[in-house]
Formats: C-alpha cells, structure tokens, sequence
C-alpha cells in the first residue's frame, strides 16, 4: 500500500492529501475474505503499508519524479504497488511506472469527467488534463463520465466502439439466478436472448433463462 498525501493541484475545496490516511482508518473496519479467493488475502499473499511518501518539498515536477521513482522500485522489486491518493496529479506517473513494466497496460478510468483536455488555463498539470497525460502513455477505458467539454468530446465520435465486454457463462447462469428472486418486468428483455438455441450458450443457461422469465412473470400476477 502506497500511500501519496498530495495536494498541489485541487481547485474546487482542499483535503485531498488526507484522503490516504482516511482510506486507511475506514480499512480496520473491512472484512478480509475474498469470496472468490476463498482465502484471506492478506495470510496468503502478505500486505504492507509503507509510510507516506514525502509531497511537501520540491515543486510538483519533482515530487512526480520521486512518485515514479518510487513506484518503479517496488514494481521491479516484484511488488503490487496500491497508490492511495486524492490528488489527480500523482496518476500519471503512477501508470507510466507500471507501463514501463507492463507493455500491454490498459487503464480503467471511473470518473464523472473525462479530464482529456491537452492544457487548462495554461496548465498541463490541472485536474482537468489528468487523463489526457494517461492516454499519452496507455490507452484507457472511461465509465461514468458525466462531464466534457466541447473540446473533448470533438475526439470521441458517436457509435464508436469503446470497449466490448462479454461476461462468461458462469457469470450470467448467476446473474439469471439472482434475477429470478429479485428480476423486475423491465429485466426481461435483457433475459430473453439467453433463451434461444444459439451456439455459444448452453443448456444450463438456456433452461435457467426460461425458469428466470417465468418466475418474473409469475410475480407480475
């Protein structure tokens, strides 16, 4: 765990650089099985916490230097570094630290604005450049945006294919498991197709698709 209390760069409110030592103390309430694992990660595989890296001296450019510096070190000491943060700024020397090691990298961006912009105010290192500094190093996926601008939305083009993702088999007979104690009238257009005679889904699926449809509509009676 890598702990990062930055904050050179916030525009809307301060308290970014808390935001590691507040993940943290919500941590001691977590519980530390992994259901997919079935093991406790922590046991098996080891966890660490370092001390938080030092953001104070120096002006922004060095202390990005010492980020990736820093990151660099642990991932070629084998390490899965976890960077806890607040502050846009310290991602990008984040992922090219891992990009070096990594070639094929690919980013998951969660977040309500796209952060594309080249500059902002003149600014490469704004909040709102975050992503484009990203890009320039890796390509990346972005869900939940809410917020572009006209600039930025000039680069992404309507019914242009982002990213494809298929769940796989075990992952749907569970999601038509769950849909058939808690399924809505509404879901069941998302059911139907599981239910025709195609080659890549099974009998299994098919049949828990037919029983998931009937059970929803059973419960509109």
């Amino acid at each position: 765990i890598f702990p990062v209390p930055l904050e050179r760069t916030t525009s809307l409110q301060p308290g970014a650089r808390n935001g590691p030592s507040a993940i943290l103390a919500a941590s001691r309430g977590m519980e530390l099985y992994d259901e997919e694992l079935e093991t406790e990660p922590y046991k098996e595989i080891g966890i660490h916490t370092l001390p938080p890296i030092d953001t104070t001296d120096g002006g922004l450019g060095e202390v990005i230097t010492e980020l990736y510096t820093a990151a660099v070190g642990l991932l070629d000491d084998n390490k899965f570094p976890v960077g806890l943060g607040g502050e846009h700024a310290l991602t990008p020397p984040l992922v090219s630290a891992v990009a070096r090691k990594y070639k094929s990298l690919n980013v998951l961006h969660i977040g309500a604005h796209a952060e594309l912009r080249h500059e902002y105010q003149g600014y490469a290192a704004s909040p709102a450049c975050t992503m484009r500094r990203v890009v320039e190093t890796c390509p990346a996926v972005q869900v939940g945006i809410r917020s572009i601008s006209a600039l930025e939305g000039s680069h992404v083009s309507m019914g242009q294919e982002i990213a494809a993702i298929a769940p796989d088999t075990e992952q749907v007979w569970e999601a038509l498991r769950a849909l058939y104690l808690i399924g809505q009238p509404q879901d069941i257009a998302a059911i139907l197709p599981y239910e025709r005679e195609l080659p890549d889904i099974s009998d299994r699926v098919r049949q828990q698709a037919a029983e998931t449809e009937r059970a929803i509509r059973a419960r509109q009676k």
